[in-house]
């Protein structure tokens, strides 16, 4: 999706709850709106990613090429377990844990709650495998090791 045509939707687009109630392409002309508006981000490609329990997500390369990921909260409804969520992923790398940083709006807020679509932003990390997945052999001492940075901190 080039930005440079990239023009801002009449109506306001909910994320949506269910298959069906907004097209992927109504999505993610909203999910471009909301990244020109909340994080100043002007998008050149967005991707769905299949994964996601609560969340739509998806792959963003901006116009400089960074790529960064999108979490697109389904309801309004938990949006503080949601920000807690987010705290809790910060205070991990903040604590050395090799993990995604959130990219925090204009108004320096973890989530953009204000416009259309509730979203995280964040920054992208290759090659990782989502909650879902499971941990199998190394895994399960590299999440060892990183339990132990953050009690230890």
């Amino acid at each position: 999706m080039s930005t440079a045509s990239h023009q801002p939707a009449a109506e306001p687009i909910a994320a949506p709850s269910a298959p069906g109630r907004t097209t992927e392409r109504e999505q993610i002309r909203a999910l471009a709106d909301t990244l020109v508006r909340a994080y100043g981000l002007h998008p050149a490609e967005i991707t769905r990613i299949p994964e996601g329990t609560a969340t739509d997500n998806y792959a963003i390369v901006d116009q400089t090429g960074q790529r960064h990921f999108a979490k697109v909260y389904r309801t309004r409804e938990h949006l503080d377990r949601e920000r807690a969520s987010v705290e809790l992923s910060e205070f991990a790398a903040d604590g050395g844990v090799a993990t995604a940083r959130a990219t925090r709006t204009r108004e320096h807020d973890l989530l953009e709650t204000h416009g259309r679509l509730p979203m995280s932003l964040w920054s992208y990390v290759p090659h990782t495998a989502t909650a879902e997945g499971g941990l199998a052999g190394a895994r399960w001492a590299a999440a060892g090791t990183a339990m132990g940075r953050l009690h230890s901190r």
